[in-house]
């Protein structure tokens, strides 16, 4: 996944997070740009009142379109 969005936002360097981790970040380095997956986007305000950071989330369609589903029985074809 980080692999695609490295390639959709290829001026950034990215890494993976979890909302504690990224919250922790926030106040130790100035981040340019935190992206979400979806379901955390409720926590977009709270992240923005970190100075210096822009919040944003993607939209489900592009977290589809960048994630694999890590199961057989998700994907949308099964295996021929």
């Amino acid at each position: 996944m980080l692999k695609n969005i490295s390639n959709l936002y290829p001026d950034y360097d990215w890494h993976p997070a979890t909302l504690a981790q990224a919250k922790q970040l926030l106040r130790e380095i100035d981040i340019d740009l935190l992206l979400l997956v979806p379901i955390l986007k409720d926590h977009i305000a709270e992240l923005n009142a970190y100075p210096h950071v822009e919040v944003d989330y993607l939209r489900a369609d592009e977290y589809g379109k960048i994630s694999k589903s890590p199961f057989s029985f998700m994907r949308k074809e099964p295996f021929k």
